[in-house]
């Protein structure tokens, strides 16, 4: 529990290094609303989880989001609210940081975050989890309407299973979000085999033919 702990770091101090939406990031959002219902099926349940979300920052720091929940994302980039939620964010400082989503700085703009992501759908907690590899961000988000109060508690002590649940949904994803990316081709779910320390590589150059 203690080492676990040390993981836990909420990012109130940090200055966001935010991502660049992608011009169709609504679009692609609710076109695959419905693959995602079914990627979710597979896991709901799971660790109380009645939400997952999955946003992916590029190395050019394209942002392109997938959710069961797809109207947190909507209303979130439609009110211009995005740019104060640390899971629109390219944050290298600790690539495992826990960010509650209850727990956000105060702010007019932060307040409004919080209910758009939680009251708004009756969650009561909210979690995401920043997970880096050749300069990729893949940040996985989980929520509940569980009240449990050591839920918190139970989800440093299952980080592991949370990011497995994650890698899952990922893996899943994956072939989906090759028709979106540009440039650089994402990490396969086998490259995403530290949960603690941040991977460094050499970003993998996507092969574009032209006739």
């Amino acid at each position: 529990m203690k080492k676990n702990l040390q993981l836990v770091k909420n990012l109130q101090k940090t200055k966001l290094v935010l991502g660049d939406l992608h011009p169709d990031v609504l679009d692609i959002l609710f076109e695959n609303r419905k693959f995602m219902k079914n990627v979710f099926e597979n896991i709901k349940g799971i660790h109380e989880v009645d939400h997952f979300g999955l946003t992916i920052i590029d190395p050019l720091n394209k942002l392109i989001t997938f959710s069961t929940t797809p109207n947190i994302e909507y209303n979130l980039i439609n009110q211009n609210l995005w740019q104060f939620d640390p899971v629109f964010s390219k944050n290298t400082v600790d690539p495992s940081s826990i960010i509650w989503w209850d727990e956000l700085p105060i702010s007019i703009e932060n307040d409004k975050v919080k209910t758009i992501k939680l009251s708004n759908n009756k969650y009561a907690l909210g979690v995401s989890l920043n997970r880096q590899v050749n300069d990729f961000s893949v940040i996985y988000s989980f929520a509940t309407k569980s009240t449990d109060e050591g839920l918190k508690n139970y989800y440093v002590d299952n980080l592991s299973g949370l990011i497995d649940i994650g890698d899952y949904c990922y893996k899943l994803i994956h072939e989906v979000y090759l028709q979106y990316c540009d440039r650089y081709m994402p990490p396969k779910v086998q490259s995403l085999t530290s949960k603690i320390y941040h991977e460094k590589s050499t970003p993998y150059l996507k092969l574009i033919v032209t006739n």
